[in-house]
């Protein structure tokens, strides 16, 4: 019997190593991802921009036609692109301390997880970089009870199908003006075909891209590349004077600091234009522009009250510093006042003779969750067969968070373990 046995494992061993093998090969014939920087442009109206290179991730957010995005390189036929304006990432913040009079935030923690935050779901699992103790964040607020929403630090990516990004041009976008707008020029539009059955008549970019070559490549605004006359080169809008008068304004405005920029102005001026301007491309650009700033004037919105909060958390802080230092806690009764109450149960994170000798903690009411892990120190000498499973008080003699690859997660470093009655509270 035990020949057999031994046949039987050597048999598993070979179809492992084959296995293993076989993965091998299987992921050196995956293609490399394309890596090439450059400007896109959207090609299609309500396109999901989503947390990551498939279908399978959630989006974050919708991109119209005509706008404009930084493509860094594509990973299976998704282009990576920065995060476009109105999109935000998250951090938890027990790992942020804001700082006062409109500082930015400071991580407070090593390999601090950035994910990506999304307007349309509450989804939030897409993991986009850590950031480590020092980094300076730009935080936009609340976005739930564990949760902060910052400014999508550097490296932070987003994606969109390569099928609806038109290549627009190498290099990079304008970034100062991208960085408000997220568009910061209208690119010029392709001569229209003079017929859809002609193909000497149909746009080069189409001929380059056959990705696109089914597709009508939308200006902003919504309208066709195709112009209402029947073919004549659609109008530069780039020389028309209203429109330049209210760019140069923007690009003004944008160089004052944050708070003092006049957004509503901005916003009158270009509506002006999407109101009562013939040109059906200048009032499409001015709509466009109009969006843009609408959002920009919410971000400011939301910083103003953030430093405001941080001012008045800075004072509040100081004065609870101040009162804690006066206050002496009363000793703790023996028997009673226990850091944490819970079922005991070993820990597969930490189940290994290298790891700490830590374990799990459990409530024990109808949905048990993980309280935090408890754990032993080489000194307190304990028999734990005698703790686990049952219900035990714990009185730590210290107490953090688990930082790292994992969210945050209390550690109690035992002074003492109590087995509790089932009666008891």
């Amino acid at each position: 019997m035990y020949r057999h046995q031994g046949r039987l494992m050597a048999a598993v061993c070979v179809v492992a190593m084959a296995g293993a093998l076989f993965a091998q090969e299987t992921v050196s014939e995956t293609p490399e991802p394309t890596v090439k920087r450059y400007v896109g442009e959207i090609t299609g109206n309500d396109v999901y921009v989503r947390s990551g290179p498939s279908t399978n991730h959630y989006p974050v957010t919708k991109l119209d036609a005509g706008t404009k995005v930084q493509v860094h390189r594509v990973v299976n036929g998704w282009c990576e692109i920065d995060p476009p304006l109105g999109c935000f990432s998250l951090v938890h913040r027990n790992f942020v301390d804001v700082g006062a009079e409109g500082t930015p935030g400071v991580i407070n923690g090593q390999k601090v997880l950035v994910r990506a935050g999304s307007s349309l779901t509450a989804d939030l699992y897409a993991r986009q970089l850590k950031l480590n103790r020092g980094d300076e964040v730009q935080v936009l607020g609340s976005h739930n009870d564990d949760y902060l929403r910052i400014v999508p630090p550097t490296g932070a990516h987003l994606y969109v199908s390569e099928k609806l990004v038109a290549h627009v041009a190498d290099g990079n976008l304008d970034m100062t003006i991208a960085a408000l707008t997220g568009d910061p020029e209208p690119a010029k539009p392709n001569p229209s075909p003079t017929s859809q059955t002609s193909p000497a008549s149909q746009p080069k970019q189409n001929a380059a891209n056959p990705k696109t070559a089914d597709r009508t490549v939308k200006q902003p605004g919504g309208t066709s590349s195709a112009s209402r006359d029947g073919g004549r080169k659609s109008e530069d809008v780039s020389g028309h004077t209203g429109l330049s008068v209210m760019e140069a304004s923007l690009k003004e405005e944008i160089e004052k600091p944050v708070e003092h920029r006049d957004y509503d102005r901005l916003i009158e001026g270009f509506k002006r234009i999407a109101d009562k301007d013939t040109s059906d491309q200048a009032r499409a650009v001015a709509k466009s522009r109009i969006m843009q700033l609408e959002h920009a004037a919410a971000a400011q919105k939301s910083l103003l009250e953030l430093r405001a909060m941080g001012e008045d958390l800075s004072s509040d802080r100081n004065e609870a510093m101040r009162e804690r230092t006066l206050i002496k806690p009363p000793p703790r009764p023996i028997g009673r006042g226990f850091d944490a109450v819970g079922e005991l149960r070993v820990s597969m994170l930490y189940g290994t003779a290298s790891s700490p000798k830590r374990f799990r903690l459990v409530s024990t009411g109808e949905k048990p969750r993980t309280i935090g892990y408890v754990e032993i120190p080489d000194a307190l000498s304990l028999d734990m067969q005698e703790y686990l499973g049952r219900k035990v008080g714990v009185r730590a003699r210290d107490k953090r968070l688990q930082t790292g690859d994992v969210d945050p997660v209390v550690i109690y470093v035992a002074q003492e373990l109590v087995v509790l009655d089932s009666n008891e509270p």
